[in-house]
């Protein structure tokens, strides 16, 4: 069975995988500050990222089960903000120019 293409599939549905996220950080390192807003947002997504992933291991140890909503969202912050940004790109409403590296299927 064929794929279907990167332009049949919803934009907002697929996967991110650590590689795509890293094709992304890549990006905003060749572009040598181009973009600098917009890398510090990347950075703050994958660092919240990264912090829910690991606030797994306290918020179990003490019991603060309060935080387990918290870190699912932080676990899926890459994808909400990918989605947001193709959203707000097929808009016209903001130009993505990394949105590619992540929805292209490897």
């Amino acid at each position: 069975m064929q794929r279907p293409s990167a332009s049949s599939r919803p934009r907002h549905r697929e996967r991110i995988s650590l590689l795509r996220m890293q094709r992304v950080k890549e990006w905003h390192a060749a572009q040598r500050g181009g973009h600098a807003v917009e890398k510090g947002v990347w950075e703050g997504v994958l660092t919240l990222w990264v912090v829910a992933w690991i606030g797994w291991i306290p918020a179990t140890a003490f019991e603060a089960y309060w935080a387990f909503p918290v870190c699912m969202l932080g676990m899926f912050a890459p994808g909400f903000y990918v989605a947001w940004r193709a959203s707000a790109h097929d808009k016209r409403r903001l130009r993505c120019d990394w949105l590619d590296l992540v929805t292209t299927f490897s």
